[in-house]
């Protein structure tokens, strides 16, 4: 069974900033993001989301600071649809190799597109001064 988790801008004080400012990632894990970026499931956003799970007792939801908001943004804006992981690349770091030929492309434009979504969620969540909170439902 999938993770089910989301993204949600906080203000500095704790306040959601809009229910509309929610980041879902359908069913794709942190980790399907990360081989976008780095073809591995260790990168920025499981490098961001640990960090702030070092520092909370409560394991289902997670605070990422306005600094490591600001630096994820940072590490995501080195990456775009040019810089992502090939089909190939994704397919096989994230076990699902299995997808046969006409659905590999669709599957490997829909993780684009999410992967796309988040960065340009923490972006604004940075250029905000907001905080991200990450939880797990």
């Amino acid at each position: 069974m999938a993770l089910r988790w989301k993204l949600c801008r906080v203000h500095s004080n704790g306040s959601l900033v809009e229910k509309s400012d929610e980041f879902d990632p359908s069913s794709f894990e942190p980790e399907s993001f990360d081989v976008m970026f780095v073809g591995s499931n260790e990168g920025p956003l499981t490098t961001a989301l640990d960090e702030a799970c070092e520092v909370t007792a409560d394991f289902s939801v997670f605070m990422l600071s306005q600094k490591a908001v600001m630096r994820l943004a940072e590490e995501l804006s080195r990456y775009d649809r040019t810089t992502y992981a090939t089909v190939d690349e994704l397919l096989e770091a994230s076990f699902h190799e299995r997808i046969n030929d006409p659905q590999r492309q669709h599957f490997y434009d829909k993780v684009a597109s999410r992967v796309d979504e988040l960065r340009e969620f923490v972006a604004e969540a940075a250029s905000g001064g907001d905080c991200i909170r990450f939880e797990v439902m």
